[in-house]
């Protein structure tokens, strides 16, 4: 049986990716100040604004005048696990397509281009370009939609960091496995497939 691997990129194929904690030390406020702007973060994954008109947006909304830069780009500097790399690559070599399933910004989304962060898949489906994010229904049914190696939920296998995006894929009938460390990742996948990668 062939299956699609679906792989989460922050958190799991890279670490240092959630630059939240420190844009709110930079503006001075807590995460919860941040947090009330769920719907506008969620426009600019889903590529309706771009990450300059959040910060104009946001100003107008908060009243500041803080803001001197673009902190999603600014603080942005992930890294990647080379162990979750190398499982990424055992999975392709043993013939199986891996793509990448992420929530992401614009200029997060050119980071990883300008990286080489999204040569280690067959295709990157991103939120700010398909404009769907997950854990919403629509960006697991775009993914079977249009890729080629998508035949069914069932035989999709989803890795992410997040338990409700683990969960959203689990009750579509997808493989959903909570990534710890890709190692844990690996045994879990070699269950599921039945061999040894």
């Amino acid at each position: 049986m062939s299956y699609l691997f679906v792989f989460d990129i922050g958190g799991v194929v890279l670490e240092s990716a959630n630059i939240l904690p420190q844009i709110c030390e930079r503006l001075n406020v807590s995460r919860e100040v941040l947090d009330k702007q769920s719907s506008l973060m969620e426009a600019m994954e889903r590529g309706l604004i771009s990450s300059e008109e959040f910060w104009m947006i946001y100003c107008e909304r908060v009243q500041c005048t803080t803001v001197s830069q673009n902190y999603w780009k600014t603080l942005f500097n992930p890294v990647v696990r080379k162990d979750t790399a190398q499982l990424v690559s055992r999975i392709r070599n043993a013939g199986f397509r891996v793509v990448a399933g992420t929530n992401t910004i614009d200029v997060h989304y050119q980071a990883h281009i300008e990286h080489g962060d999204y040569e280690l898949f067959d295709a990157v489906y991103a939120s700010n370009l398909i404009h769907c994010v997950k854990p919403r229904p629509s960006f697991f049914y775009h993914i079977l939609e249009n890729d080629s190696g998508a035949e069914s939920f069932d035989k999709m296998i989803f890795v992410d960091d997040s338990p409700e995006n683990v969960a959203a894929a689990v009750k579509l009938g997808m493989h959903g496995i909570l990534f710890t460390d890709a190692e844990s990742v690996q045994r879990e996948i070699e269950k599921i497939i039945g061999t040894n990668l």
